[in-house]
């Protein structure tokens, strides 16, 4: 079971998801589909959350046939998003901080533009004291191995 201690009582972890676990737990054909539902059945009262930036992706690439093996249309991606984040397990995170500061813990380490995407939703989990749930190993690059920021990164095991 996730907890964290926080101020002298325990609460359980709410995992911010990033578009690739999102749409591996939502569709069936995802190659990660089973890993993803393996991964958050481990988990006692899932939490999870969304930003702007993970639901609008999720829009995105739900409507690209050769991603996701379906033919969705907008009104068809939005009501299954609905359906899934009107969940009680569910917590909307806004984006209520700028790049510019978000991104200055890892300013050393992004060697590339595919990295900033995933330091803003790292950056997000940890100011809104929760855990980044990815498929992406490579993240663990992003920051030394000693940075605080890593209790808030859980790679989940793709196999």
């Amino acid at each position: 079971m996730a907890r964290m201690p926080f101020c002298g009582r325990i609460f359980r972890v709410v995992y911010l998801l990033d578009i690739n676990v999102l749409l591996a737990l939502i569709f069936e054909q995802h190659a990660h589909h089973q890993a993803a539902h393996e991964w958050r059945e481990a988990k006692s009262r899932f939490k999870w959350a969304t930003t702007p930036g993970t639901q609008s992706g999720f829009l995105r690439i739900a409507m690209q046939p050769a991603v996701v093996k379906a033919n969705l249309l907008f009104g068809d991606a939005a009501a299954l998003l609905r359906k899934n984040i009107d969940r009680s397990s569910h917590q909307f995170w806004p984006e209520d901080i700028s790049p510019a500061d978000a991104l200055e813990p890892f300013s050393k380490h992004i060697l590339g533009h595919r990295q900033i995407t995933d330091a803003l939703l790292w950056s997000t989990a940890r100011r809104h004291r929760g855990t980044l749930a990815t498929f992406d190993k490579n993240m663990e690059d992003l920051l030394p191995m000693k940075s605080d920021f890593r209790r808030h990164l859980e790679v989940i095991p793709a196999f």
